[in-house]
């Protein structure tokens, strides 16, 4: 694994913590965010965010680890109860990623569908290990149209790989609307809705919708994965009657 030494990156995020419970632990900053906590911040394309860790002194830490991806793969680290910072040679994450020596929290800048997914916060200390993890969604807000428009939601991918899967659904209830599995794409219309106003490209996933109608109004979410990444991604659609 090769690691780029640096000294100092921001994201939507969602996040959930859960920590080993000793009497140490539940002293530290870290423990008292709670078990069960979870937060959302909803990143628009191109913005930062930064992910905290909850702690002010990362010197008592054999090491902070950053990771992402199904395979937690590490992008980010301070090692050895040090404060330098290095991160790895990652072309998704190249000149994005900084990381504050004095709290260990990341910043990821210029977000894109590359960079949303889920994160992974390791604080290590002799045989204990705190964990944190985070869900970055990438949001797109206020898309507005005239009644009888055609819409394409974009997944903001130039070429799906052969193994990635797609998964767009629609509403609070989370409705499946179309889906890619095994380079096969189905759309479905559980309600009715939609009819055979829904096309998904082969090439890149993104959805398109025909005929638009005020009732398409609505949230709509995308999930791409595969054994190597899973990303995210919102899109908030309004359709006017004119």
């Amino acid at each position: 694994m090769r690691f780029i030494s640096q000294a100092n990156l921001n994201l939507c995020l969602f996040t959930d913590s859960y920590i080993n419970a000793s009497s140490e632990n539940l002293l530290s900053p870290l423990w008292m965010l709670g078990t069960d906590e979870m937060k959302t911040e909803e990143v628009s394309e191109g913005d930062s965010v930064t992910l905290h860790t909850g702690i002010t002194e990362p010197q008592k830490y054999d090491q902070i680890l950053w990771s992402f991806g199904p395979r937690g793969s590490v992008i980010a680290q301070i090692p050895e109860r040090t404060s330098k910072t290095s991160f790895r040679d990652d072309e998704r994450f190249r000149g994005r990623l900084q990381l504050d020596s004095e709290t260990g929290d990341l910043t990821i800048r210029d977000v894109k569908i590359t960079q949303s997914g889920d994160y992974q916060l390791k604080l290590i200390r002799a045989r204990q290990t705190k964990s944190r993890k985070f869900k970055l969604i990438l949001y797109v807000d206020s898309l507005r149209f005239s009644e009888g428009e055609n819409v394409s939601l974009d997944t903001g991918v130039s070429e799906l790989q052969r193994d990635d899967q797609i998964l767009w659904t629609f509403g609070s209830e989370d409705t499946v609307i179309a889906k890619r599995e095994r380079n096969t794409n189905q759309t479905a219309d559980a309600d009715g809705r939609f009819g055979d106003r829904l096309q998904m490209d082969d090439q890149t996933g993104s959805l398109s919708i025909t005929n638009t109608k005020s009732t398409d109004s609505g949230v709509y979410h995308l999930h791409i994965s595969s054994r190597n990444k899973v990303s995210y991604k919102k899109f908030r659609v309004t359709v006017w009657c004119e």
